[in-house]
Formats: structure tokens, sequence, C-alpha cells
């Protein structure tokens, strides 16, 4: 039979809600927790009124309070539970009878006000989470933040997620708790105290299941930065305290489903041991599943969190003695009182002895999308081409950790190397849709600075670093050239024709030097060396000319002269002036 108690009702501003004909409470681990409260027409109206007129005044967007005291003992139940009215209806049983219902979930439905996008870099999770929830009113949301994780996180996005999904989506990844009490909404270590008694006795009863289910699997991430592929099998982790059940479907369920299930870790990793540490907080997880109690009692004092200790009596020829069944956390219970108030539950439990929590069946990572973001650092400590960015997200939380590039062409020590410059709009694409591993795909031309991108007939193409240097692809047809200039330097240009037999053009201001080992300049036709003043050719070894027919002709005056010995030497020699030939030496010898 249900146990007798009394209800009191709170509204916000003190006013006491007597009368109730029915009401229901149902809390869980995962979600909002809802209510259901029926109310005679008068607790809220003028009894002689038939519609509304003050009562959606009074309750919409209140807060409530519900506690229990037992009917026919002495104290009272330490459950209490604080809601937000979202809903009042009116129903209309009779021709002279009218109920008010007022439906309403804990105050976490609050988190769920808008979805946005921000980043949060080098954080820990309990930073991460008390940023979160910093613009509600503690008040309303009372918060206990205490994360078993206290490393700093690299990179954590919230990314088209409310604050709820976003929070509860991190306990999930971490092997957080992550709950409302009825009181406070929990990120972390549930809060400590004692465990609450749960008697079979035939009044309250039980239903206890052990599950053998797949259990083995292998995580495996690659780490670039140190250029590895991790892998971590869950049969190498060793979860402690596990209690008999737990130890027992955990044994049998890994003997029964020998297969492991390969899952890519959807969250960076940096080394072996980060990688053994998520798989064993995740082996519990997926632990936690295999045992479940569920119970139906009339004990007030359970709500989402509470730890019950279950026991027994057992008969025997001597009397009756406990057994104890052992203790278990609720993660589900559903409250019910009668308008005559009669009150009963039925719940839900894990063993208590899993310190992580089970499975959240919401979890869902967000997709990223395809999106635009403005670089705003490229000296990479790590001198991999990377870059950080500024999502066009609204907000002030925007900026990325350091990116990878997507290149046409890469190689160890090869390939094409083309860093984006600060301030040029990139693409931010995601790998494996993953929202938090973003890298730059593309970049974009955006209409700024008067710079002007689009050719006639797309007859031009180009490359241009922020140096001014170029590389011009000319493509008209019959004027097919390409130049390599500055723009800072324009009358300095290489230009490669390939218009008819093809033209190379070597143009500047300035002095044009060549220098090699040997250098050969080879001409199919004729070669012509052509200067505005002096052509000089000099060789601290010697100069050779070789030809069929060598001829060194000067307008003026013509000089062929050495500091040790001149030799002219013929078959025929011939010297001629045609005014006059003057031979001068030391001595001078004809023959």
């Amino acid at each position: 039979m249900a146990k007798q108690v009394v209800a009191h009702i709170e509204l916000e501003g003190g006013t006491e809600l007597e009368e109730a004909s029915y009401l229901c409470i149902e809390q869980d681990l995962f979600g909002h927790h809802t209510f259901e409260l029926h109310l005679p027409f008068e607790q809220l109206e003028d009894p002689n009124e038939l519609f509304f007129h003050e009562s959606h005044q009074k309750v919409c967007g209140k807060t409530i309070q519900f506690s229990f005291d037992p009917l026919l003992e002495q104290g009272s139940f330490s459950f209490k539970f604080k809601g937000l009215i979202t809903e009042l209806s009116l129903k209309n049983t009779s021709a002279l009878s009218n109920t008010f219902v007022l439906k309403g979930y804990s105050p976490t439905i609050l988190l769920e006000d808008s979805r946005v996008r921000r980043s949060f870099l080098g954080q820990p999770l309990g930073n991460i989470a008390n940023q979160v929830l910093d613009p509600y009113p503690s008040n309303l949301v009372k918060r206990s933040v205490k994360p078993r994780q206290k490393a700093q996180q690299k990179y954590v996005v919230q990314y088209d997620e409310t604050a709820f999904e976003f929070l509860a989506r991190l306990a999930a990844e971490y092997g957080e708790w992550c709950f409302y009490d009825g009181q406070q909404l929990v990120f972390g270590e549930p809060p400590s105290g004692p465990s609450i008694d749960f008697l079979v006795d035939g009044t309250q009863t039980f239903d206890m299941a052990l599950r053998l289910l797949p259990s083995r699997f292998l995580y495996t991430r690659y780490d670039y930065l140190a250029n590895q592929s991790y892998e971590s099998h869950s049969d190498d982790q060793q979860v402690s305290g596990l209690g008999q059940w737990s130890q027992f479907t955990l044994d049998e369920s890994e003997n029964t489903f020998g297969q492991e299930t390969q899952v890519p870790l959807p969250k960076p990793v940096y080394g072996q041991s980060e990688l053994d540490e998520i798989a064993k907080t995740q082996k519990a997880a997926q632990t936690s599943r295999l045992v479940e109690f569920r119970g139906s009692g009339e004990n007030p004092e359970y709500s989402v969190g509470s730890v019950i200790k279950v026991k027994g009596t057992k008969l025997t020829e001597r009397g009756s003695s406990e057994e104890a069944f052992g203790s278990y956390r609720i993660t589900h219970i559903r409250h019910e009182l009668s308008g005559s108030g009669n009150y009963a539950n039925t719940f839900r439990a894990v063993p208590e002895s899993v310190s992580t929590p089970p499975p959240n069946p919401t979890f869902r990572l967000p997709l990223g999308q395809p999106e635009l973001a403005t670089v705003t650092d490229n000296q990479d400590p790590e001198k991999l081409g990377r870059v950080k960015v500024e999502f066009l997200w609204p907000g002030q939380d925007k900026q990325s950790d350091w990116l990878r590039v997507a290149h046409a062409y890469t190689a160890d020590g090869e390939g094409m190397l083309f860093v984006p410059e600060i301030d040029a709009q990139v693409l931010v694409a995601y790998e494996g849709n993953l929202a938090e591993y973003p890298f730059v795909l593309s970049s974009f031309y955006p209409k700024a600075g008067g710079n002007t991108y689009t050719e006639r007939d797309n007859v031009l193409k180009r490359i241009q670093t922020k140096g001014g240097n170029q590389i011009l692809l000319h493509d008209k047809d019959g004027e097919q050239q390409i130049e390599l200039t500055n723009t800072n330097q324009t009358g300095t240009r290489l230009l490669l024709s390939f218009a008819s037999d093809g033209k190379i053009t070597l143009e500047t201001d300035g002095p044009v030097e060549i220098k090699g080992r040997d250098i050969t300049i080879t001409a199919s036709n004729d070669l012509t060396l052509e200067a505005q003043n002096n052509v000089k050719i000099k060789g601290k070894v010697g100069v050779e000319v070789k030809g069929a027919e060598i001829k060194a002709e000067a307008e003026a005056t013509a000089s062929l002269k050495s500091n040790g010995q001149v030799t002219v030497e013929g078959t025929q020699t011939s010297v001629k002036g045609n005014a006059m030939v003057e031979v001068k030496g030391g001595v001078i010898m004809l023959n």
C-alpha cells in the first residue's frame, strides 16, 4: 500500500497551494526533471469565475517548491524539489467543475534558452562549466561544480548547442556526473551523504537485471604532432571498485562477445597515456549499464543521485534476519501523490560502486559545418605552417587553437607551402565533421582595399606574395607567356614567351649577374652580345676564341696588346694598311 504523506507546495512569493488532487514529479539523471500538478479551480481563481482571469499571472514563469511530511508520524522528509512553471492549462471535467493543471521543469530548463558557438582555450572543465553557467542567476540555478578532471583542455568548443546540451556532452566525454538533484545542478562529484535504506518487505519491491552486452572496444587516434597513431584496447584497462555483480557481468560479457568494436576516438589526444585514461573511463561507463536495479517504494526521501542500501528479510527456522543486497545510486525516479495523500514511487538505479555514470543515451557530438574565419596568427611555434583563426561568431570567445592548413601537395620536407597571411579570409572545414577538429581548407577574396581579381576573358593567372613577388601567366591567344616580376620593382622581370618559336626576355634597370662553376651558352643559330657602352671579356687564366672565321672590327681604333709575347700565325698572313704600315721593335727580324 502507498504511504500517507502531506505535500507542502509553495508558489514563488510564499503562497501555499493546498488541496492538490494529483502530483507527479519525474526526475532523470540525463534530462530535465518534470512535474505535473492538478489543483481545484478555486485555488487560483475566484470560485464565481469560469475562465482565466488572474491565474496565469500568478503562476506562469514562477518557481514552485515541493516537499513532503509524514501524515501519521512526527518529523519530515529530506526530499525537496524546486521547479519552474512553464505551462498552465484549464481542464473542464464537468458542467460544474474546472481543474487547473500546472506543468513545468526543473530550473535547468533555463539552460535551453539559446544555441551558441564559442571556444575555450587551455581551460579546465571546472572553469568551462562555471563560464557557461555564469549568465544564469544562482538563486534559480544553484550549482555545484567539482569535476574530477583537473587538467587543462587544449581546445573545447560549444557548437550550436544549448548550455545544458554542452555541459551534458562534456560530462559524457570526460566521465563526469551531470544532473539536477532537486535543488541544484551537479557537475562533477555527487554530493556526499548517508545512504538511505530500501527494505524489500512486500510493499516495497524490486526487479534487478544482470545484462550481458558487447563490451570490448578498441580506441584509435592519430596525433599529427608526434606523427603517430595510438591504440587502446578496453581489455588492457582495469576498472577498480567494481562490486560482485558488475565484475561478474563484465567478465561474462567479454567472454561471450569476443570481437572488439573499433572506434576512432572523436576527440584529440596527445599521447598513449591520455588515450588509455579515456578508454578506462569509457569502460567504467559501459560497465555501469550491465547491472540495473529497479524498485517500487513508498519512501519520499529518494531523489536522483541518492544512494540506497537495499536489504531484504530472510525467514529461517530460528526467526528472521536481514540480508544486504548491495548499494545503488538512483538514476531515474517517478514520484506520484494522489488527492488522498497516498505516495508511491518507482525508480531505476545502478551499482554505487561504479564511480563513472552510465552512458548518456542523448549524447551526440556536434557536427561542424564549413565556415568562414579570419587568420589572426601564422607564427606557428611547431613550424608546421599552421595558423590561428577567429571565427565569424557573435561574442568574444571565437578564437581557434593552431589549425593545420590543407595543401595540394605535401611530403616529408617537400611539396607546396603557402601559409595564409594575417587578416586573410579562409574557409574552415572539420575533420570527420567533428566541431573540435577544424582545419583550413581554402581561402577567399573579400571585396576590400580596392583590389580586383577578375581579368577580361580570364586570360591572366597570378601568384603574388605580400612582398610583391609575382608570377604572371598570360593566356591570350598568340601571346602566351610567363612573367616573373615584383610589383615594387616592375622594371625588373623575367619573361618567357611561347609565341612563334618562343622568346625569353630578362629585363632590369639594374645589373644582371650570372654566376656558376661552369657556364655554357649555346645558340643553334647566332649569338649576339651587345652593350650601349663597353663589352668586357676577362679570364684570369686565359680567353679562348674559336671559329671557322673570326672578325674583329673597330670603327675607330683596334688595339691588340700583351705584356708578354704576341704571336700572329697563319698559313697565309696579310698585314695591310691603306695609308701606311709601321713596324717597330728593338730588333726586327723578317725572314
